[in-house]
């Protein structure tokens, strides 16, 4: 118990004061220290917390007259914007169309939970902005929300947002972090050109990112796309230079035209097997890559898919369904040595393997009907291969620039069974061809048995159901 004396004054003393007193003392330092730190943290976690709203912001009421709209900044001149959770009694749900637009002055905003919709262009072009608050129960965000603020650092967006709108953080030059973690689609030009994007942190609801959606991200350096994604749209990782590995989902279906090109530092690649198209230019220049192999379920391959992989050594074409690989598809691949040619391909495009000097072994499984012009034009193949039967070949046209090919396979340029000659094998030739053995006249040995007759017109009827 404290001991108490009276003072001349009649008041008591204490005479642990002085000591109580530093205690108090330290006590406030120490908060005073500790609450500049607290500050951020209660801005980013709810609006609500932080002092007073922003007075003077210009708001309109909703077309049915039940919730307000912030329109702008009004006559407010502050940097740092908290929006209030009421307009005349009614609930604050949407930002409108292009209300900050071009805003040279504002530096953070934060939202109350009773905004819903952040409308178009709303943000657009605000330079100073480095602080976006939004809270759980967001629901939409406008097309180019967030386009150009070339100073937005980090952006935290809620679960509620489902849609990740066209432009929505394009030309955002300093964001280096992303995250949206109730996502199922990314928007075309997204995120196109921000160039310091390292950490996009992809959830498992999304299923389709949009064209050009993070074209340029020169810093983004790994990527790991989870299970819930079936779509890649054109040129969605155009030109990410630093984009080192990149895992894909299983459930992954559509590779889009040169969604990964020019990613010149992308080592390897594996493909899963549900992936049935892969657009044209899709890995065009990928300088680094090394190794590839196309899925058993592939079934369209587009046009220079490959070209320009100057590091690619090794590529496997699992069996299955992909019927042509296309013009140019693996040009200018200066590192591949060995390709092997599944029974289900037919038609081999114009400069398929062209200029790959390394090309030294080449199996060809099954019977391809056209191989185009100049489709292995200076590939050594030292060693090539053909491991089915000869009548097989009976539909073969190799087209010009071929030489060393047809030198080595010992294949003609026209195929045997163009009795026309007009450079395709079709049911006219088997009219041609029983026409020639009606009238005696030379026919050739379809079917590799010494002779002609209705047999080689049998080999040549099969021929042509299998093509």
């Amino acid at each position: 118990m404290l001991c108490r004396r009276q003072s001349l004054t009649g008041k008591t003393s204490n005479k642990y004061a002085p000591a109580v007193k530093k205690i108090l003392c330290a006590a406030a330092a120490l908060l005073l220290l500790t609450l500049p730190a607290l500050l951020p943290a209660l801005v980013v976690r709810d609006s609500a917390l932080v002092g007073e709203a922003s007075e003077g912001l210009a708001f309109a009421l909703s077309d049915d007259g039940t919730s307000g709209i912030l329109m702008g900044r009004g006559t407010c001149a502050d940097e740092s914007i908290v929006v209030p959770r009421v307009f005349r009694d009614l609930p604050v749900t949407a930002v409108a169309d292009g209300a900050f637009e071009d805003d040279g002055t504002l530096v953070s905003i934060s939202f109350p939970d009773t905004v819903k919709r952040i409308g178009k262009g709303a943000f657009s072009g605000c330079a100073r902005l480095m602080d976006v608050a939004m809270q759980e129960g967001l629901e939409e965000l406008g097309e180019g929300v967030f386009e150009n603020c070339s100073s937005l650092c980090q952006m935290m967006l809620p679960s509620t947002l489902s849609k990740l709108p066209a432009a929505a953080f394009s030309g955002c030059a300093l964001l280096s972090e992303v995250y949206m973690p109730g996502v199922g689609s990314i928007g075309d030009d997204a995120f196109r050109n921000c160039v310091s994007l390292r950490v996009a942190d992809l959830p498992d609801s999304l299923g389709w990112i949009g064209k050009n959606a993070f074209r340029g991200c020169t810093g983004l350096i790994s990527l790991e796309l989870d299970a819930g994604l079936t779509d890649i749209g054109t040129a969605a990782f155009y030109g990410c230079s630093s984009l080192y590995s990149v895992t894909l989902p299983k459930g992954l279906e559509n590779i889009g035209d040169s969604a990964f090109a020019c990613c010149t530092s992308l080592h390897d690649i594996s493909l899963p097997s549900g992936v049935k198209r892969i657009g044209e230019w899709a890995f065009a220049n990928c300088k680094a890559l090394r190794s590839a192999a196309l899925p058993q379920r592939l079934i369209s391959l587009g046009d220079y898919c490959f070209a320009g992989c100057s590091a690619l050594r090794s590529m496997t074409m699992l069996p299955g369904d992909l019927r042509t690989i296309p013009s140019g598809a693996f040009e200018g691949c200066s590192e591949l040595m060995r390709v092997i040619i599944p029974a289900s391909v037919r038609t081999v495009g114009d400069y398929a393997f062209y200029g790959c000097g390394e090309l030294n072994r080449l199996i060809l499984h099954g019977a391809p009907t056209r191989i185009g012009a100049r489709a292995f034009d200076g590939c050594p193949l030292r060693n090539a291969s053909f491991d089915g039967r000869k009548e097989d070949l009976i539909l073969l046209t190799v087209a010009a620039h071929n030489d060393k090919l047809q030198e080595v396979l010992l294949l003609p340029s026209t195929a045997p069974a163009d009795l026309n000659a007009d450079g395709a094998v079709t049911i006219v030739d088997v009219t041609a061809y029983l026409n020639a053995l009606e009238s005696s006249k030379e026919a050739p040995d379809l079917n590799g048995d010494g002779s002609t007759d209705v047999s080689d017109i049998s080999a040549l009827l099969t021929a042509l159901y299998r093509s």
